[in-house]
């Protein structure tokens, strides 16, 4: 991957979850890093299929793997929230993609 690559930020959030003594379990979204991104088009992929079909309200990023990002459920990007559907590791690159569907609000 290539670092002028990243040229937009995107905010992670994952989930943290705190058991009091009664035993109830508080889930609460947190911030686990504000990275720089890489908005992935369809087009930019080798193995495209010609007739693939865009999925409205869906987005892919590409960001840098980094070990906050442990546990991420969600991103904002361009002041859009996403969940993440689905996550990709590139090893080679040492680079993730995540694949979000927009959160209707």
């Amino acid at each position: 991957m290539r670092a002028g690559l990243l040229d937009e930020f995107c905010t992670v959030y994952g989930e943290s979850r705190q058991q009091s003594a009664s035993g109830f379990i508080k889930r609460e979204t947190v911030e686990l890093a504000r990275v720089r991104c890489h908005r992935i088009n369809k087009r930019e992929k080798a193995a495209v299929a010609a007739n693939e079909e865009q999925v409205q309200g869906q987005v892919t990023l590409q960001l840098r793997d980094d070990k906050r990002l442990q546990g991420a459920t969600s991103f904002n990007y361009d002041g859009e929230d996403y969940h993440i559907v689905q996550t990709i590791r590139q090893r080679r690159d040492k680079s993730l993609e995540y694949t979000g569907q927009q959160i209707q609000k």
